[in-house]
């Protein structure tokens, strides 16, 4: 990098990362970043739906409402929740499963965590029709241990209130008739859409 006359090494300062809407994925580059002790700023403030620890909720939450979804499956198969790695991934998406969607591939894989983690799935499923949505985010809670997992990261306390807030969040939009999980993943969609974000507090800013 040229400064005045002189040339000097680039820093992480130097770069930017454009995406054309960031969405969800904003969050995903910036949670990877992270976990290679990249400092990030993403510039929009601390929005709640972009941390590590509502991505891999919502994720859950997408794939319970439809499995299907490659993209939010692989996302929470790949967390530091569930623990897939890359190895386990290409495993499972052998050359003969190419067809098959990744929630298919991983139904007949013989690998102990894949049916461990479809077994985790379909009784959330099940759930997902007797429960109401605050009650189904407390199963999945609890099912996934995934507060008292992420209370145990150095930024723990940080990770808990944003789960905390979620939860809030999940209670208003019942209050509000909002009280189907499509109905509730269509509403967070919509906010990414128009550029509002989520934040802590639960007042929701314009990007």
């Amino acid at each position: 990098i040229r400064e005045g006359d002189k040339l000097r090494p680039i820093t992480a300062d130097d770069i930017v990362i454009l995406l054309r809407a960031p969405g969800s994925s904003g969050g995903f580059y910036q949670a990877a970043l992270e976990e290679r002790g990249i400092r990030v700023n993403s510039g929009t403030g601390a929005d709640l739906l972009q941390t590590e620890e509502i991505l891999f909720l919502r994720s859950m939450l997408q794939i319970i409402d439809n499995p299907f979804q490659d993209i939010p499956l692989i996302a929470a198969l790949s967390s530091r929740i569930i623990g897939f790695t890359a190895d386990d991934l290409a495993a499972i998406r052998a050359p003969g499963s190419k067809k098959k969607t990744v929630y298919e591939s991983l139904r007949v894989s013989d690998m102990e965590k894949a049916q461990n983690f479809v077994s985790l799935l379909k009784q959330l499923r099940q759930d997902k029709r007797l429960c109401s949505l605050s009650e189904l985010v407390d199963k999945l809670l609890q099912a996934t241990r995934m507060d008292s997992i992420f209370a145990s990261f150095p930024d723990g306390a940080i990770k808990t209130a944003n789960l905390q807030a979620f939860y809030q969040l999940v209670r208003e939009c019942e209050a509000s008739n909002q009280k189907e999980l499509g109905q509730f993943l269509d509403y967070l969609e919509a906010m990414e859409e128009k550029g509002l974000s989520v934040v802590a507090d639960q007042k929701i800013s314009g990007a």
